[in-house]
Formats: structure tokens, sequence, C-alpha cells
């Protein structure tokens, strides 16, 4: 039997051990909507009381000034991408290699402005009047890069600069000065205080672990970075995804990022969001079977031992998620079929600390 990349359950990454968790309790969402097959986007935004979704080719428009009974408004064909970010009036969706911007002044008729070619990313970060992108598809012929975009004239984003990366990026964040580029099993620190020449300062590696993990989200709050990934395990009968991981990197220091802990997620981690004291993160079923997509809530009040306090899963036929977006008090998670809206967490419980 053959095995390219290989399962573990107890991990250990720079002298921290992580190990496999007990299933926490199951949470209940606050709303949910199944609007059937492609009526939604997998990636969201939010700006207002609306989130913004996409994938594949439209953009979905929802309105949650009733956060518990959501509502699509609207659905824009032409601006799908992989990634959206939204600043004023405009939602900005970025694909493998363009950048689509959308006027958003009415939420319920949204209008394509233009779609503009070596702009856009897999993932994307707003800077002030600046989005952050981080772009690569070698099936694509796109080159791994960081692309600093300005958007102050949102109509007519220009490229200010671009940094040639060593590997493939999944994630990107920005806090301050820097950027933080997941990319293949490192975490990549750019300094873009000038953002006509953006400077690799720093790498942090992920060592080379047993189940071959790849990074997948990333999330910054505070002093810390919030790092998701997982891996694949391949044999003559198929491939599946393996458990993920989430990584606390302590960034109080940019320039000399360390993990401070790590915890094993229930399946395999991809997006994640972080509000107060609680990480939100979206994964997927490790036999890539549509419909089985978790959401989990990680109680991270104490860096140094992160718990796993709540997850639901969704049963959707044919649906998927990879995004989620805080909006008031409620987390929103994007979903193809539809959406699913859970209570953010108030509170932490007391955590034991020796």
């Amino acid at each position: 039997m053959k095995r390219f990349l290989i399962s573990a359950a107890v991990l250990v990454v720079l002298g921290v051990a992580a190990t496999a968790m007990a299933t926490p309790p199951q949470i209940t969402p606050a709303a949910s909507l199944n609007l059937g097959y492609g009526q939604a986007g997998s990636r969201a935004a939010a700006s207002g009381a609306y989130v913004y979704t996409a994938d594949g080719g439209q953009l979905t428009v929802f309105d949650l000034t009733s956060p518990t009974a959501p509502a699509k408004v609207a659905a824009l064909t032409g601006a799908g991408g992989l990634d959206l970010a939204t600043l004023g009036r405009y939602v900005f969706v970025g694909g493998p290699d363009a950048l689509t911007v959308v006027d958003v002044s009415t939420p319920t008729a949204p209008v394509l402005v233009n779609t503009f070619s070596g702009l856009g990313g897999n993932k994307m970060s707003l800077s002030s009047y600046y989005l952050v992108t981080a772009a690569g598809s070698a099936s694509n012929g796109i080159p791994n890069q960081l692309r600093i975009v300005d958007i102050s004239i949102p109509t007519s984003p220009t490229l200010t600069a671009s940094l040639s990366l060593t590997g493939t990026p999944t994630a990107v964040a920005v806090s301050g000065n820097y950027a933080f580029v997941t990319m293949e099993n490192s975490l990549l620190v750019v300094d873009i205080s000038n953002p006509a020449a953006p400077q690799q300062s720093t790498v942090l590696t992920f060592p080379t672990m047993p189940n071959g993990d790849t990074t997948r989200g990333i999330a910054v709050s505070g002093n810390l970075a919030y790092v998701t990934a997982h891996g694949v395990f391949c044999d003559d009968e198929g491939c599946t995804l393996t458990n993920g991981t989430l990584y606390l990197v302590d960034i109080s220091q940019p320039l000399c990022p360390k993990v401070v802990s790590s915890v094993v997620t229930l399946k395999a981690a991809e997006d994640i969001v972080v509000s107060g004291q609680f990480a939100y993160i979206v994964e997927q079923s490790v036999d890539f079977y549509p419909g089985h997509t978790n959401f989990l809530v990680v109680n991270v009040a104490n860096s140094a031992d992160p718990q796993l306090v709540g997850y639901y899963q969704s049963n959707v036929l044919n649906g998927y998620s990879q995004g989620l977006t805080v909006i008031g008090n409620y987390v929103f998670e994007a979903i193809t079929t539809g959406a699913n809206v859970f209570n953010a967490f108030a509170s932490a419980p007391p955590v034991c600390t020796p």
C-alpha cells in the first residue's frame, strides 16, 4: 500500500506538544439557510449589516439586519472569486490573478465596476487604503507573489509593488507594518511599512511533521497569529484529508515569531477568525464528502493551552464552506448552499494554569 502523507494524533512543534482533544459539546446555530446547490458562496466578508459571499462565478449578498433571520437579497454573476474584502461601498473579489471591484452602494442591487488582471490573489487582507493579495497557481501559470494594491481610488486600483515568493501562499493577514503570509509549511513575515518596497523579514518554518501538514488559514489578533493546517493521506484506494492543527504563534516581536502552543482539531482545518477570547474555525470532512463541514470553537484565553469548547457539523447535500466572518455578536459561516449564523461566545470559562 502506497502512503504519501501520514496523519498523527500527537505532534511536537518546536518543543510544544499538540495532542488530540476530547470531542467538545455540540452547539446549535442561531440561524441556518439552505438555498440549494450553487446559490451562495464559500468565502465571506462583512460590511455593516450585510455579508457578501463569493465562489465560482457569482457574488451573493445577505442581509443580517436581523442576524437570527438572515436573508439572501441579491446575486451578481461574473463577480465570483476565491476571497473578498470590503472598503466603504465597495467589495473587492480576488481570483487566482484578477481583482473584481463591485459597487454595493445599494446592497440589494450590486453593480460590477470592472475586473483588473494582475492585481488579485487567492487570499487578501486590507491595510488602510492598500489591499495585500497573495497570488500563485502553478496550474494556471500565475507566479507566487505578494502584491500590494493601491485602492485609494476604489474604482481604479493600481499595483504599487509585488514581492516574489519561494512557495505558494495559502493565506495572508496584515497587522500594523507587517504582512503575515502562510506558505506551505511556513509563516513568512513581510515588512510593508513602505508599500512601494515590501521586504521579506523572516520565515518561521513549522518542522516537517509525519502528516505532512500544509498551512491553510491565518488570523491575527493582538500579539498572536493563529494558523490552521492539515494534510492529505493517500493510499491505493484514494486520498483523504487528515485532522487539522491550530498553531498559536507569538508575534509580539514580528521579526522573531515563535510557536507557543498548538491543538489538534476535529477535521481538516481551513479558514479561521478570532473574536475576543475565541477562535472560530471552519473544517472540511476528512473524506472529501460534500456536506460534512464543521464549525469549531476554540477557547484561546490561555494562549499556552487552547481548548476545544464547541462544534457543529453541517450535513447539507453538496454544500461546503471555506469562509467565516464576524458581524457584531455573531459569526457567519458561508456555505455554497446557504449559510449558518452562530452566536459568538461571550466569555471564556476559567482555565486552570498550573
